[in-house]
């Protein structure tokens, strides 16, 4: 069952009305509810859950395998359908069934230290802090924001990185250089956090232009990013994911103004090349 809940409500899933819904044989049991919250940083806080009286909650218990995707607005689904479960990232996690995933992402973030689109910090700072990048937690937290505990967490078997696209637009005047030294202490940082994590970068895609008669993808920061592999190559746990060629002209839709944002089929089709990558490795 898919449903959205609408914030300051009380919700109720099925009554005793619902017809050809019977939840209680014991094959069913336990059951599983999964909250996802999609409001753009708002947050939120349950008031309480309310089960029968013969019912109970449990933790269930983690998957043995983690993975970790760390982007902007395309891992975190902005746009699409449904938001953050239409995205690439999530159907890669949940495209491989038996492992646990974590996605941090926000729209409009640069993976360099300075303030894009909103977000006043950017991923090399806010990736190790628990808060999101919303003006509300800038004003509870101001420039003190509580640091992630990444130690009561499991530790990431794969980490997905996705980060540029907002560095390479010339309004965030992030310099290639600076955005090559960044990435170099991220991957360094990353590694830190997660010493056994294989680290995967993706290269960036930067929409369309016309070659002749059809269309061609661009990238971004592409020698910037093939650098960073070079430099780690020889460790083993830096891997690079190239994406040209996964997604085709017809695959990304045009908003108003200056924005264009893949369809759900494209983060169906990343989802799929991405896994058939990482299973391969």
């Amino acid at each position: 069952m898919f449903t959205n809940v609408t914030a300051n409500s009380t919700h109720r899933f099925i009554s005793s009305t619902t017809t050809s819904f019977n939840l209680t044989t014991q094959a069913q049991l336990p059951q599983t509810l999964e909250l996802r919250v999609t409001n753009w940083a708002y947050g939120i806080q349950i008031a309480g859950v309310h089960v029968g009286s013969s019912g109970k909650l449990i933790k269930l218990p983690n998957y043995s395998k983690t993975i970790e995707i760390i982007g902007d607005s395309l891992s975190a689904g902005q746009y699409a359908t449904y938001e953050g479960i239409s995205s690439y990232a999530w159907g890669l996690g949940a495209g491989f069934g038996s492992v646990e995933f974590f996605i941090t992402a926000y729209p409009g973030i640069c993976l360099v230290d300075t303030n894009c689109w909103g977000n006043p910090r950017g991923q090399t700072y806010q990736w190790y802090h628990a808060s999101d990048t919303s003006s509300r937690a800038v004003e509870i937290y101001d420039d003190n924001p509580e640091v992630w505990d990444f130690r009561k967490h499991p530790a990431a078997d794969i980490v997905v990185i996705n980060l540029g696209t907002n560095d390479n637009n010339t309004h965030n005047n992030v310099t290639n250089e600076k955005y090559l030294q960044s990435y170099l202490e991220f991957v360094q940082g990353v590694h830190q956090v997660y010493p056994h994590a294989q680290i995967i970068l993706v290269s960036l895609w930067n929409g369309f232009s016309p070659v002749g008669n059809s269309y061609a993808q661009g990238g971004a920061f592409i020698e910037e990013i093939e650098e960073v592999y070079n430099h780690y190559k020889h460790t083993g746990f830096v891997h690079y994911f190239n994406t040209t060629g996964i997604m085709q002209h017809n695959d990304i839709v045009s908003y108003p103004e200056y924005l264009i944002y893949q369809i759900v089929v494209t983060h169906h089709h990343r989802a799929l090349n991405t896994t058939q990558r990482m299973s391969a490795m």
